[in-house]
């Protein structure tokens, strides 16, 4: 019986597995592996005449020779295996070089990476508990990872709305490879720009941007990154982002739509928008020709001249970088009417310097006087040739003008008694420096009315008088009665002369507050002298102080005491203003007039006088309209000129013609013009 159990105990021991084959006791048979059979009550192991086929381990049919995957991202495997007894070990018994291959613990699961595309192969090894091993070969195909296409912006501009609307925005990324829209797991989005300062959020998972706008601005250069899970990475090329105002660009009321400016003189002006945001850029429009413009960006202002005269519109453009734009029509009115510093005007002609020492004149041209280089008269304001700047003073004469630039003394017109200083008797119709006073020129009067052509020209220098041209009646002051065609210095002003006035028949230089007078007396144009010609100066009987203002015409002259006029001389038009037609051979007080009198003028039959207040009188001969009052009725007293009851600073009184500067313009009325002031202008 001892010996039953140990065969059998051998038999199962041998076996490892014992099948039950029967039901009855006699009938149990034991399997073993080496075809070996026993029973239960012999006890004999014979060899099995049918034994079973020994069970491998091997790995399961579903598990597939080779797989496919990316660079950047292992390639899975899932090991399953048949006759497997106990737990499995894994590992690789070889692989291709560049291939690594590990194992998920728990999951019998093989991963394969590779960093370059390519086909490689891996031999896998496993052992189970029993220690049965099996081998299994696998080709792994490795193709290079997606990667993610970021789309550039168009244009690389984001508009993403106006301050308090709501943003939307999300990048379009697609496979690089083909092109379809990316949609792998795990991927991450991140922005160069931090927009919550304007309201806006950022999605890192999808690159959106959303929020509601608050401030306005461009933020330049962003740039958006997606990451692909497998490594790869794309940027957009920088845009800009734009969150624009809710309001739109304007142009300030300050802004005038219409403006006055001189001829050939540059004028700037200011230029302001509302709802400013960033920095405007300003343009100009098509230009009419004879109009320039530019535009000083930083300022910001525009500058503007006109070379011709009329009446021109522009527009100005204010544009900022939303696109945003305003338009600003502009009317210029080029004139001559504005930003005039002094006229002058005789019978015929007239002159003035404007505010940036240009010299205009216009008028009869017959000898030259308009100084542009023609002969022809001119009905416009007109350049004179050289005189483009510093011109300081210009007196009118008949037939000639003289004008001081940058203390220089200049002469053009006629010529026949020397009047133009310049040592010839040549007629110029373009300015001629006159000898001997090409500096120190301080002022400078011509003869406006003769009635004889005696014509002759005073000026100071360095404080000194000189004189020269026609000297039959003593005119030049030296002394003598000759002509001279170059300036002479007059008996004893040779220093302290600050004022120096030019009639046909008298000549007065101002000299510490009294009158110096000499030339022609007739009609007693010089008070205190005696005889018809007086070639040396003399003093004249109650004007030897205190006064400030005066001037001498034809043959009468008259001078301004603390506010007070007197008059003197030839008054056959009532030139004189004491309501008579005699001659006056001492200053006497025109009647009606105020006591605040701070300049006049007088020439021909004609005399004016500008108070404090800037009203303005005329009185005298009316001939073509010369008082301004609109008749041609003559006054033997002051009369207030209709328009010109203030503003008035000064006026200039030529034959049957004047001007008057009024608030920074020029009017003019009579010969030429008509009976009532108009504004000078090239209309």
């Amino acid at each position: 019986m001892k010996t039953k159990k140990l065969a059998v105990l051998l038999l199962a021991t041998a076996a490892h597995v014992a099948t039950l084959v029967g039901p009855s006791e006699a009938s149990i048979i034991f399997r073993g592996r080496a075809g070996l059979v026993g029973d239960q009550h012999g006890g004999i192991i014979t060899p099995d005449p049918d034994p079973e086929p020994e069970a491998k381990l091997e790995f399961a049919s579903s598990v597939p020779g080779s797989v496919g995957g990316h660079t950047g991202s292992p390639i899975s495997l899932r090991l399953d295996f048949a006759n497997a007894s106990g737990g499995i070990v894994l590992h690789a018994v070889s692989a291709s070089a560049g291939l690594q291959v590990t194992f998920e613990s728990g999951t019998r699961t093989a991963l394969f990476s590779a960093s370059q595309p390519g086909t490689y192969s891996a031999v896998i090894g496993a052992t189970d508990a029993s220690g049965a091993t099996t081998q299994k070969t696998i080709s792994i195909a490795v193709a290079e990872a997606p990667a993610p296409d970021i789309a550039d912006i168009p244009q690389y501009t984001l508009a993403l709305g106006f301050v308090g609307e709501t943003a939307s925005f999300r990048p379009t990324v697609t496979d690089s490879a083909d092109g379809s829209p990316w949609s792998a797991a795990g991927t991450t989005f991140s922005i160069s720009t931090d927009l919550s300062g304007y309201g806006l959020s950022f999605d890192t998972s999808n690159g959106s941007i959303s929020g509601q706008i608050t401030n306005p601005a461009i933020v330049r250069g962003v740039t958006i990154t997606v990451t692909s899970p497998y490594g790869g990475s794309d940027t957009s090329t920088p845009f800009d982002i734009y969150l624009s105002p809710s309001t739109e660009l304007a142009f300030s009321e300050s802004v005038a739509s219409s403006i006055q400016i001189p001829l050939n003189a540059e004028r700037t002006y200011p230029l302001f928008v509302e709802n400013k945001v960033l920095d405007i850029t300003y343009a100009s429009g098509a230009l009419p020709s004879g109009l320039t413009v530019s535009f000083d960006q930083e300022a910001p202002n525009y500058r503007i001249t006109a070379s011709t005269p009329g009446q021109f519109s522009f527009d100005i453009t204010a544009s900022d970088a939303f696109g945003r734009e305003a338009i600003k029509s502009i009317s210029v009115e080029a004139l001559f009417k504005l930003g005039v510093a002094q006229i002058s005007t005789s019978d015929s002609s007239t002159c003035a310097v404007t505010l940036e020492g240009a010299l205009y004149c216009w008028g009869a041209n017959q000898f030259g006087q308009i100084g542009d280089g023609t002969n022809e008269d001119k009905s416009e304001p007109t350049l004179v040739q050289g005189m483009t700047a510093g011109v300081t003073k210009v007196d009118v004469g008949s037939n000639y003008t003289c004008a001081i630039r940058s203390g220089a003394a200049y002469c053009w017109g006629q010529n026949d008694n020397g009047q133009l200083g310049n040592s010839t008797n040549l007629a110029a119709n373009t300015p001629q420096p006159v000898s001997n006073m090409t500096a120190g020129v301080t002022d400078i009067s011509v003869t406006a009315a003769p009635y004889y052509s005696r014509r002759h020209t005073c000026a100071i220098k360095d404080g000194s008088a000189h004189c020269w041209g026609f000297g039959t009646y003593g005119q030049l002051g030296n002394g003598g009665t000759s002509n001279s065609n170059q300036p002479v210095q007059v008996s004893g002003l040779t220093s302290g002369v600050t004022a120096i006035r030019v009639g046909e028949g008298p000549t007065c230089a101002l000299v510490s507050g009294g009158l110096k007078c000499w030339g022609n007396n007739f009609n007693g144009s010089l008070p205190g002298g005696s005889g018809g010609t007086i070639a040396t100066p003399i003093d004249i009987n109650g004007l030897t102080s205190g006064v400030t203002s005066f001037d001498v015409g034809t043959l009468q002259g008259c001078a301004v005491l603390s506010g007070t006029v007197k008059c003197w001389g030839h008054n056959d038009a009532g030139q004189i203003g004491d309501n008579t037609a005699s001659n006056k051979s001492t200053p006497i007080t025109p009647t009606g007039l105020p006591s605040d009198i701070t300049s006049v003028s007088t020439d021909g039959k004609n005399t004016c006088a500008v108070s404090a207040s800037g009203q303005l009188y005329c009185w005298g001969s009316n001939t073509n309209g010369a008082l301004g009052n609109g008749s041609g009725t003559e006054s033997r007293l002051p009369t207030a000129v209709p328009g010109m009851d203030s503003g008035v600073s000064s006026v200039s009184v030529g034959l049957y013609r004047a001007c008057a500067m009024k608030s920074g313009k020029a009017s003019c009325w009579g010969n030429g013009t008509g009976p009532t002031p108009v504004e000078v202008a090239h209309q």
